[in-house]
Order: C-alpha cells, then sequence, then structure tokens
C-alpha cells in the first residue's frame, strides 16, 4: 500500500458501483423495535444493518454487538442519564 501513488486527476476520477451495490438490501427504521431488530438478524444471519430514518436515509448501523444484553443495557443507561439530564435544565 506504501507504493501506491495517487494523484489530484486520480481523486477526481468516479466509479460506478451500480453494478455491485443490493437495492434490495434490508434495513430497519429507527424507530423499529428491539424485538423486531433482534428478530431480522437471528432470521437472517446479519452481521450488521442499516438504520434508515422516514426519508428512507441512512441515520446509522446496527450491529451483532449492539444488540447483546450488556450493549442494551448500557444504552438504556445512556438514554435514562440524558433524559434525566433535559428534565432538570
Amino acid at each position: 500500500v506504501a507504493d501506491v501513488r495517487i494523484t489530484g486527476q486520480d481523486r477526481e476520477q468516479w466509479v460506478d458501483l451500480r453494478p455491485y451495490t443490493n437495492t434490495a438490501a434490508v434495513s430497519v427504521q429507527e424507530t423499529s423495535s428491539v424485538e423486531r431488530t433482534y428478530s431480522l438478524f437471528r432470521s437472517l444471519g446479519l452481521r450488521f444493518l442499516p438504520v434508515v430514518n422516514k426519508y428512507n436515509q441512512v441515520v446509522g448501523t446496527i450491529t451483532r454487538s449492539d444488540l447483546t444484553p450488556q450493549a442494551l443495557a448500557e444504552t438504556m443507561l445512556q438514554k435514562g442519564k440524558k433524559h434525566e439530564h433535559e428534565h432538570f435544565e
């Protein structure tokens, strides 16, 4: 990799990735339940899952490790602290 030289002209080039993309990718809405998300992971054997908003724009990604009991507990604690902080301002 150290031998690769990229010029300014190289950086201006475009590559058509459409032949390599999956236009029917599975995703979840940002308001989807943990239960639904977990079911998708289990039934489809996914490693990661895009999270989309109501305009179908990707706003994040969920991985298998995000759905472990420890990760879910940590997320709930963080959300609780955030809500508590907003409540007392």
